[in-house]
């Protein structure tokens, strides 16, 4: 079975995806036991995955000479350690990601924490400053009709809603603030 058709329809949002793929990314640093034969067509068609969505697997990056020996499955068939991965978008990996593999009690596969420092990525130092208006997306046509789009509904809704006014316009700012946040994504991720 493909993940193909499946995260195509996600090709422009950040993804997180956890699971245990049984396939190693890289059978020296992901299993315990070398001699223990694995699906090699599997493996290529992991690596491919991550290379055409451009995922990472953040339990690697940055620290790879920490991570052989860290696993989170043993086969008790196999008599075998391995690893169940996280891929995460490339956005993430300046937000620090972190792994944590928690203590396996009953099952054969421990659990696994991810942490993604959020915060970092939207008020670092090398930032200087919160998110900013774009006033060249205020040129672009199809932005408008989104925010124009966005605009009559919350009209309606405050029109016909029992939720106070103040709430409504603060959800709809965030609204469109997330609309021009993606659009300038877009913008500097084809550019």
């Amino acid at each position: 079975m493909s993940l193909y058709p499946t995260l195509n329809q996600f090709k422009d949002h950040y993804l997180v995806i956890g699971g245990d793929w049984n396939t190693y990314q890289n059978t020296e640093k992901d299993k315990s036991n070398l001699t223990k034969s694995h699906n090699k067509q599997a493996t290529l068609a992991l690596n491919e995955l991550k290379q055409d969505f451009k995922l990472y697997d953040p339990f690697k990056y940055g620290n790879s000479a920490d991570k052989k020996g860290k696993f989170t499955f043993y086969s008790q068939c196999r008599k075998m350690w391995s690893r169940t991965d996280f891929l995460i978008s490339d956005i993430f990996i300046n937000m620090d990601p972190t792994i944590t593999i928690h203590t396996r009690f009953f099952s054969d596969h421990s659990k696994i924490t991810l942490n993604i420092n959020w915060y970092k990525k939207m008020y670092s130092e090398n930032r200087g400053h919160k998110w900013s208006l774009n006033p060249n997306l205020l040129s672009k046509m199809n932005v408008l009709k989104e925010t124009e789009a966005i605009l009559k509904i919350a009209l309606t809704n405050i029109t016909n809603s029992q939720v106070p006014t103040d709430i409504e316009w603060a959800a709809t700012t965030a609204q469109i603030r997330g609309l021009f946040i993606k659009k300038q994504h877009t913008i500097k991720k084809y550019n």
